[in-house]
């Protein structure tokens, strides 16, 4: 609950910087978003993860499952985006969908 709140308060920077790095095949970035974050304190360790669940719970709210598991990768991505912006944008967080 600690962590969510803090990753929340931080959410709009950690958005961006995540966005921006969204095309990234670093293993340096892969592992500042989806393990221990390899020492970097601007990043939460993980917090890929909680991005990716609540970029599939913006886009629950507005395509039904089967429409979204049959995007490829080039219907998915700008959706994806707009979600990721939506967070950057928004003073409350993912929860405020």
């Amino acid at each position: 609950p600690g962590e969510i709140a803090s990753i929340n308060a931080h959410l709009r920077a950690i958005t961006r910087r995540f966005e921006r790095r969204l095309n990234s095949t670093s293993r340096t970035d892969a592992t500042d978003y989806f393990s221990s974050n390899g020492g970097n304190k601007r990043i939460p360790a993980r917090v890929g993860y909680y991005l990716g669940l609540e970029v599939a719970g913006y886009l629950a709210h507005r395509y039904p499952m089967l429409t979204m598991a049959r995007w490829n990768h080039a219907q998915a991505k700008p959706r994806i985006l707009i979600a990721l912006r939506h967070f950057a944008r928004s003073r409350t967080g993912p929860a405020a969908r």
